[in-house]
């Protein structure tokens, strides 16, 4: 069964741009780890120091193993720039009949 984790993460709004930047880079670190199926990064039309970063997995243990795979200074630049923790939902696709 697939697995989506999404996040909501805030920055200052005079640090936007640059952490839209950081997210793009973390996106194509996600994009290359094992299991992983798509990358979402959305920004808020109203407020664009708030993001969305939606991730596709093809299991839940694809994106538990990811983690250790992504580079540590492209997380240490992530965490600089958030204004509070982010935010995070683990969600699955549903069965229909």
């Amino acid at each position: 069964m697939s697995f989506v984790r999404h996040y909501v993460m805030t920055t200052e709004p005079e640090k936007a741009e640059a952490f839209g930047e950081t997210l793009a880079a973390l996106r194509n670190a996600v994009a290359g780890c094992r299991g992983s199926l798509r990358i979402d990064l959305l920004q808020a039309e109203k407020e664009p120091h708030r993001f969305f970063f939606i991730e596709h997995w093809e299991s839940r243990e694809d994106h538990s193993a990811a983690g250790s795979q992504l580079p540590p200074e492209v997380m240490k630049s992530l965490k600089s720039f958030l204004a509070a923790p982010p935010e995070s939902t683990d969600l699955t696709v549903p069965r229909l009949a």
